[in-house]
């Protein structure tokens, strides 16, 4: 029996996490993903950042990080202790300087006839170029590992059932 389950839980983990690529681990300080701190004994600071603005997504990944983390170090639940959000947004755009060209063409008539002459014209110009956006995401929890009854506070949560849920919702 308890092979089986634990066979499910992998099966669970490897498919929750074959089906959003977006919940990682990060590669670097400012890459997508989740990062973790150990702050003392069982308090931990974990941080999870997105690519985008989308705070709700952010702020589920790092719940599920939090529960995974607890069932990692052999705790049942845990406690948020701090909580923020992050969202920023940066706009760049990139002038162009060109080059314009044309031709004058000027024709002069009189009494015997007309004549046409053609000159060139140069001229500078500045377009607006291209505009990137950049948006980032950062939700960071500080928790605390325990066994506390869960239903204790509304800051404490149960790490299986917080896994759990944040997974099927993926």
């Amino acid at each position: 029996m308890k092979s089986l389950l634990v066979t499910t839980a992998a099966l669970l983990t490897l498919t929750a996490c074959a089906s959003s690529p977006n919940y990682q681990e990060a590669r670097s300080e400012q890459a997508d993903g989740y990062s973790e701190q150990v702050i003392e004994a069982n308090r931990y600071r974990i941080q999870y950042r997105l690519d985008e603005d989308h705070v709700g997504k952010a702020q589920d990944y790092a719940m599920l990080r939090a529960a995974e983390l607890t069932i990692e170090q052999g705790f049942e639940t845990f406690e948020v202790v701090g909580r923020s959000s992050d969202v920023s947004s940066e706009t760049e755009t990139s002038p162009s300087i060109g080059t314009t060209y044309s031709r004058t063409v000027t024709r002069n008539c009189g009494l015997l006839g007309c004549a046409t002459s053609t000159s060139p014209a140069f001229g500078t110009e500045i377009r607006s170029g291209t505009t990137r956006t950049d948006q980032e995401t950062v939700v960071t929890l500080e928790i605390v590992l325990s066994n506390d009854d869960a239903s204790m506070s509304s800051s404490h949560y149960d790490a299986s059932e917080v896994a759990a849920n944040v997974r099927s919702r993926r």
